[in-house]
């Protein structure tokens, strides 16, 4: 990317588990989305991994694996909500949680539950 001879992600096939879960989330309360919508960034594209129009507010609902931890992953998330957030859309990221054990479970459902409360204010 530096050098100009890559464009960064052209597009996202594969959706991993957390992205399949979520998908459940949001049909199981009935929030439509679009998975991976494309935001024009330069020559390249930002994917939101789930673009939400709800009570006239635009939303960007990312799910953050461990990756999202790393030193130099933080700075471009950082530079990327920036981009996102002055294309007046939301950034919402949730943190993904396994969820194998009782606790991962429950911790899981609070985020969903804090998530749902968020989308829910300024209703209109």
């Amino acid at each position: 990317i530096k050098n100009g001879t890559h464009k960064g992600w052209q597009s996202r096939n594969i959706l991993s588990y957390p992205e399949k879960f979520w998908i459940t989330v949001l049909k199981n309360n009935n929030i439509d989305f679009i998975p991976n919508k494309p935001l024009k960034h330069g020559n390249s594209n930002y994917f939101l991994d789930f673009y939400i129009e709800i009570n006239n507010r635009k939303i960007d609902l990312e799910i953050d694996g461990k990756q999202h931890k790393y030193e130099d992953r933080i700075e471009s998330d950082k530079v990327r909500d920036e981009f996102i957030l002055n294309n007046n859309i939301e950034v919402y990221r949730i943190e993904w949680n396994e969820i194998n054990s009782e606790k991962g479970k429950q911790i899981m459902k609070e985020k969903i539950d804090k998530f749902l409360n968020f989308i829910q204010l300024n209703k209109s």
